[in-house]
């Protein structure tokens, strides 16, 4: 974070989702997420309408939540890991 900000020239250009305790101290805005039934609806909705697009970069299903997991913990690629209830 703190190499972040000393790249950066425009401090709003930088946001955290972890490091709550360095924000302040360095001069950065909080990013937090609304987590509701409500936003959820809103967030299906447009999704439906074709206005949210989500890249899925592999799927498991809940047998394998382990190498779900594991996909995740290597911090490579894009897109979101789901996982699958059949």
């Amino acid at each position: 974070m703190r190499a972040a900000v000393d790249l950066v020239q425009d401090k709003d250009r930088i946001c955290t989702f972890f490091a709550y305790d360095q924000i302040e101290v360095l001069g950065l805005r909080v990013v937090r997420s609304e987590r509701s039934a409500k936003r959820l609806a809103e967030l299906v909705e447009l999704h439906t309408k074709g206005k949210l697009h989500i890249h899925i970069r592999q799927t498991f299903s809940l047998d394998r939540a382990d190498d779900a997991h594991r996909a995740i913990e290597t911090r490579h690629g894009r897109g979101k890991i789901v996982l699958t209830i059949d």
